[in-house]
């Protein structure tokens, strides 16, 4: 547990991080953790008897989060510019919110992910 903790901390790290500096770097980065988190997902949900999430798409949905934080932020920097400090606090408060999440998202499923592939090496087959 204390190695997957260790693990998840740093993709989520780098997806807060990112969101405000090296976008370019950081969307294939978001993408492939997505995808990472994504056939884990698809791997739960076929040892359920009920779908209700199946995983699908959580790579673009991780992706999309990403970009439409790093919207916010320089949504909220133009919005700075202007002088318009209302629209620079609330776009600001969206984006935090976007980035954190989506962090805390990829970190959350990679922490899981790590965990259950540690679990499969030393138990074999468990969800």
């Amino acid at each position: 547990m204390l190695i997957g903790n260790v693990l998840s901390i740093i993709p989520g790290l780098l997806a807060a991080t990112f969101a405000g500096a090296l976008t370019l770097l950081a969307v294939p980065i978001i993408f492939g953790l997505g995808t990472l988190a994504q056939r884990r997902l698809l791997l739960l949900s076929e040892q359920t008897s009920t779908r209700r999430f199946s995983g699908k798409g959580a790579a673009f949905a991780f992706t999309g989060a990403f970009v439409v934080s790093v919207v916010m932020f320089y949504l909220a920097g133009s919005a700075l510019d202007a002088c318009r400090f209302t629209s620079y606090w609330i776009l600001k408060l969206l984006f935090v919110t976007i980035a954190v999440t989506t962090g805390m998202a990829i970190s959350t499923v990679f922490e899981e992910y790590a965990v259950g592939l540690l679990a499969h090496h030393r138990l074999g087959r468990v969800n």
